[in-house]
């Protein structure tokens, strides 16, 4: 397990937020901040310099959530989770290599999409 690492959330749902906040730091990991619009996420992720992003696929404001991860993945490689309401979009998803955490989640599954997510990123 990847304790310790910083993990940036951009989700839009400030009670989710807060809740995904509280799980990562009982798993042992640092909430690096709560962003609620992709803008805000791809501005601020070259300061927060995170581990890991746990991303809304739906997100307030101009960009979508699966927009977000791509121009966060043509300027950086970290690893992101992408958390959906919908079973469909999550199948999809994980069709696409990408890891994906259907809502509602447990801390146990939350904390086996970072596993994943954190494995994947060292293939």
């Amino acid at each position: 397990m990847e304790k310790g690492k910083k993990i940036l959330i951009v989700e839009d749902d400030p009670d989710i937020a807060q809740a995904t906040a509280k799980a990562l730091e009982k798993l042992g990991f640092e909430a690096a901040g709560i962003f609620n619009k992709g803008e805000e996420a791809v501005e601020k992720v070259f300061t927060i310099h995170p581990d890991l992003v746990i991303m809304d696929v739906v997100l307030d404001g101009q960009i979508s959530g699966i927009e977000t991860g791509r121009h966060l993945d043509q300027f950086l490689n970290i690893p992101i989770v992408f958390v959906t309401g919908h079973r469909d979009v999550a199948a999809a998803m994980g069709a696409n290599h990408r890891v994906a955490l259907l809502k509602p989640f447990t801390v146990q599954e939350l904390q086996k999409a970072i596993e994943a997510a954190f494995t994947a990123s060292k293939i």
